[in-house]
């Protein structure tokens, strides 16, 4: 069962399931390819969800107290 990976980065989860290199792809280093290959052997899963559900936002923005208290909420797994 692979290990979910919630990302707000539609961009970054493309990149992450597409094996073809692009011209916009490549600078990026060869050690960040490591998360494609874990996607290609389906040991991880990179599941889109908005900005808004992003809870990880708690512990690196500045956010409101209406988007903080709807955050803890939800890891907690009920509305505030």
């Amino acid at each position: 069962m692979p290990v979910t990976i919630y990302e707000d980065n539609q961009a970054a989860q493309k990149i992450a399931e597409n094996s073809v290199l692009h011209d916009r792809t490549k600078h990026i280093d060869i050690r960040y390819h490591f998360v494609r290959e874990l996607v290609e052997q389906m040991k991880i899963s990179i599941v889109y969800i908005t900005t808004k559900q992003m809870v990880a936002d708690l512990l690196t923005k500045a956010v409101s107290k209406l988007t903080f208290e709807t955050l803890v909420g939800s890891l907690f797994g009920k509305e505030m």
